[in-house]
């Protein structure tokens, strides 16, 4: 059951990344790696042995695949932050050389 519920946390968390933000990519990288952890009887073939009692399972995919999720959203918003920054800076900028905006005839 732990194993179930910890999967339906993470798609449920991957759905609610976009309106979550950065709460979001926190919590699917959370549930992803938990995922990773307690697959164990959900994990399915094993695709690729690493060492003789470890290997990469089909089970292990889908934490994979939600820590890209993650990884990418993030990525997003870290750069979205970072073209925002210098693009408010320089509207701050012009604002302080225009100085006072005319109020274009409105009654007080």
């Amino acid at each position: 059951m732990t194993p179930a519920l910890v999967l339906v946390m993470l798609l449920l968390s991957i759905t609610a990344m976009p309106y979550a933000q950065w709460a979001g990519v926190v919590a699917v990288a959370f549930f992803s790696g938990l995922w990773i952890l307690a697959n164990g009887p959900m994990e399915g073939a094993v695709l690729l042995v690493v060492a003789p009692t470890h290997g990469l399972t089909a089970g292990d995919l889908v934490g994979l695949a939600g820590l890209a999720i993650a990884g990418g959203r993030g990525w997003v918003l870290w750069r979205g932050r970072a073209e925002v920054a210098p693009a408010s800076a320089a509207a701050d900028e012009g604002a302080d050389e225009a100085g006072p905006r005319p109020d274009h005839g409105k009654m007080p």
